[in-house]
């Protein structure tokens, strides 16, 4: 309320003396009396007055998103809302307003509600209901919404309520128009009885946020705990509060997996736009109220007043990149991304494009996001050691659990397989090739045979020696050479930061994952012919706060083995241009790349136009008869990558 507390207390007594009465059932009220009329009302005109009376101390900083969760948590209490997540950065009062004031005011006109509330500890859900019992008790509530009534049953005109003797405890309490609140907390457990509202104020503990098992404990919880005590599925409601902290966060668990109608009030401490690509527009989200963020630029801070600009790049430093995106941009890794930076990869297109196709491959790249990446390059020749160069491809595979039917059941995400073809080339190595899929050790195997008779120069097949990983090597060593097991002696993080597991492994030769990526030596192959790499890069960008990383794993190992810094002295020794060779196998495979970037992106070839449709209506082999995008044939797994290699898979 403009002009705080004393300004409404001014205006009110202003009314009660100035204008007359006419509300049922409040004539000749007391200002106290008519307050608490006005106060039932409005959440956000009560939040003031009841943080004084619990913060008497503390001055209440007023800000905009105070209104904004006020409202949204109005909406719930009135059911326009009935599912309802709120992500805002720490300190920022949202507990305050949620698991103590909230309830409070919802009592003054539904004293009948029953409320269970649950935190990470049940300490901090005990603690909550301790504020909000000892703001009910003090005399400014019981002025203006407490009974009078001597005797029971109340009188008929009364709605207050008083407290129940026999179920009065600091962790729950009822009063005696049926209305209760319950605590819980994740680690410990609930009741069994249920609310009509329910509440977790910071399900997961934020320093066990990159614990698996925490996250997944927490999630259970969530699903077949708490939401199971809706006292009527119909009708009960449910609010979630808490900063973000990872991707499979409880918010974001809820958010991609449950099938609620959930609304998401997230609530930056940076206001970023989100801009329309093909329009130009900035798009801005309206919340069901009619609610939308008023900020207008991009950067503007959320708070100012409390958090200043220096304060926050304080906060910054302080936190790192992708734990301030969680938790202050309220999205898990930041728009450039987290230790793996959306804008640093590059892009490749194949070889012998007609010109025009060419120059439109050549055009400057943007993603989704707004990143704007330089023209691609075009695909080198491969020269390998065994025909006088320095290159290598190779294969690296990322195995899956031992179990993933037995994953599922269990109620676990298991991550898909990734497997990869690479090539390097000087100091530039090249996504070639991949395949993500859910597959089990039979489907593994068969991808990899695909790709080792796709990628024929690929000598090396490095496998990770966990998971599925020792019996793979086990089955295909019978059947072909090069199968190399790695063992990673580091962890995730360490293996992308680092080029190697042990110190030894990392000399200055050796350049990590992170590092080659922002000196721009890694290619993937060009969106336009290749949509799905967009998903790879998301899930790099996440890492390591990302639900898979399956990608990221596949991803290190090849350009660990690759190390393109350990070959500069040898291809210095071959000179500093090495003639290219008529090879059969990669002059192929190279034919292969350049023939399908045509058939799976519907681009036209005149050179291929009449090989690949044929003469005078006649079909190519494929069933075509030579009116559109030559399609693959139905069941083949694909050997490049302009035929998505995720369409069986998860992406």
């Amino acid at each position: 309320m403009e002009g705080g507390p004393e300004a409404s207390r001014a205006t009110l007594r202003t009314v009660t003396t100035q204008v007359p009465l006419v509300l049922p059932g409040l004539a000749g009220a007391s200002f106290e009396q008519l307050e608490g009329s006005l106060l039932s009302d409005s959440l956000r005109d009560y939040i003031p007055e009841a943080w004084e009376q619990s913060l008497p101390t503390t001055r209440f900083v007023h800000n905009w998103h105070h209104d904004a969760i006020a409202d949204h948590l109005q909406a719930v209490s009135l059911g326009h809302i009935r599912y309802l997540l709120i992500s805002v950065a720490p300190r920022h009062t949202k507990s305050w307003i949620t698991s103590v004031f909230w309830p409070t005011w919802h009592w003054t006109r539904w004293p009948a509600t029953q409320w269970v509330f649950a935190s990470y500890t049940k300490e901090f859900a005990v603690r909550d209901a301790i504020y909000s019992r000892t703001l009910m008790d003090t005399l400014w509530y019981q002025g203006r919404w407490g009974c009078s009534c001597e005797t029971r049953p109340h009188k008929e005109h009364c709605k207050a309520f008083k407290w129940r003797s026999d179920q009065n405890v600091k962790e729950s309490y009822e009063n005696d128009r049926g209305g209760r609140r319950l605590t819980a907390g994740v680690e410990a457990g609930t009741t069994g009885q249920g609310g009509d509202i329910l509440v977790f104020d910071d399900a997961l503990d934020i320093k066990k946020a990159d614990s698996e098992a925490a996250r997944r404990a927490a999630n259970k919880y969530i699903d077949q705990v708490w939401l199971g005590r809706m006292n009527d599925p119909g009708a009960s409601k449910a609010v979630g509060i808490a900063q973000r902290t990872h991707q499979d966060d409880p918010t974001g668990h809820l958010l991609a997996e449950s099938s609620l109608p959930w609304f998401h009030l997230k609530i930056p401490t940076e206001w970023k736009p989100k801009v329309q690509l093909d329009m130009g527009a900035i798009m801005r989200e309206v919340s069901p109220i009619g609610w939308e963020d008023p900020r207008k630029e991009e950067g503007d801070l959320l708070w100012p007043a409390r958090f200043t600009p220096e304060i926050i790049e304080h906060t910054k430093v302080t936190l790192g990149s992708y734990s301030y995106s969680a938790q202050h941009g309220q999205e898990p890794s930041p728009l450039e991304g987290g230790i793996l930076k959306r804008q640093d990869w590059r892009f490749w297109f194949p070889a012998g494009l007609d010109p025009d196709v060419k120059a439109f491959l050549l055009q400057p790249i943007r993603s989704k996001e707004g990143i704007t990446y330089p023209p691609a390059v075009e695909l080198p020749h491969f020269m390998t050691p065994d025909h006088g160069g320095t290159d290598e491809i190779l294969l690296s595979l990322d195995a899956s659990f031992k179990d993933v039917a037995g994953q599922i059941r269990k109620g676990k995400k298991p991550d898909p397989i990734s497997l990869g073809a690479w090539g390097r080339h000087g100091p530039d190595c090249f996504l070639l090739d991949c395949v993500n899929d859910h597959a089990d050790i039979e489907a593994t195997i068969a991808h990899l045979k695909d790709f080792i008779e796709a990628w024929p120069a690929a000598v090396r097949k490095l496998v990770e020696d966990k998971a599925n990983g020792p019996a793979i090597l086990a089955i295909m060593r019978r059947r072909v050479g090069g199968m190399t097991p790695v063992t990673p002696t580091a962890g995730k993080v360490s293996r992308v930061m680092t080029a190697g597991g042990t110190e030894k492994d990392t000399d200055a030769r050796a350049m990590s994952m992170a590092a080659l990526l922002e000196a721009h030596n890694v290619f993937l192959p060009h969106p336009a012919i290749a949509p799905w790499i967009w998903g790879y890069i998301e899930e790099h960008a996440n890492f390591p706060n990302g639900t898979h990383d399956d990608n990221v794993d596949m991803t290190s190992q090849a350009l660990m083995a690759l190390q393109p810094g350990k070959w500069r002295e040898q291809d210095k020794a071959h000179g500093e241009v090495v003639e290219e060779r008529g090879l059969p196998a990669i002059t192929d495979t190279r034919e292969i790349l350049r023939r399908r970037v045509y058939a799976a992106s519907g681009l036209k070839d005149a050179r291929e136009r009449e090989r690949l449709n044929g003469r005078n209506g006649h079909t190519n082999g494929n069933g075509h008869n030579g009116d559109g995008p030559v399609r693959p044939i139905p069941g083949r797994v694909p050997r490049v990558p302009f035929v998505d290699p995720y369409r069986r898979g998860r992406r």
